[in-house]
């Protein structure tokens, strides 16, 4: 493995135990501590973005300020449409949040902001992970089980995104990772 990805795999761990403290200390999430998350997610490995329209630092969470293509994705929204979108996202995030009484509810509401963070794509870099991590902040709130994303169903996982993407609907997506928790369960208690 390269150092970038020691680099990587640390800066994860890092922003994971962010992530997780601000699930302990029952803060909802708001779009300077996205910023926050993201620019820990990118902390050794982020680069600087220069273009026409400006320099953005993915190691500061900086928002994306250019058109993000993705091969075998469809497109992702204009830049101009970032802070509306993040800010919607974090309403959207809260209300559901304080809706999210059952086991199902609060699993959707960590799926749903993953889904929606990488439909909106608000970053140069990382917005994968970032999803990821945001779904993990929701779980630990409700000191659910983090759900874990399978190496091995990469496919599938990108499949389901741009089918909810595409659909406008969450279920292919929230079917596909309903599937990754009940095996992310299986594995924990087979570890233990």
């Amino acid at each position: 493995m390269p150092w970038d990805g020691y680099d990587m795999l640390a800066d994860h761990a890092q922003a994971l135990d962010l992530a997780l403290q601000w699930a302990d200390e029952r803060r909802f999430l708001s779009r300077q501590m996205l910023q926050e998350l993201a620019g820990a997610v990118m902390r050794t490995t982020g680069l600087r973005t220069n273009s026409i329209l400006g320099s953005t630092d993915a190691a500061k969470g900086d928002f994306r300020i250019d058109k993000v293509s993705i091969l075998g994705a469809s497109s992702f929204p204009n830049a101009q449409k970032i802070l509306v979108l993040v800010d919607q996202l974090i309403r959207q995030l809260y209300e559901q949040m304080q809706e999210a009484v059952t086991l199902q509810q609060q699993l959707y509401a960590a799926f749903d902001v993953h889904q929606k963070l990488v439909s909106i794509h608000p970053f140069n870099d990382g917005n994968g992970r970032i999803s990821r991590l945001l779904m993990n902040y929701v779980e630990h709130y409700y000191g659910q089980p983090l759900t874990v994303v399978f190496r091995e169903d990469k496919a599938a996982y990108f499949a389901a995104l741009e089918v909810s993407r595409l659909t406008d609907d969450l279920t292919p997506f929230r079917d596909f990772m309903l599937e990754q928790h009940a095996k992310s369960l299986k594995q924990q208690l087979a570890s233990s």
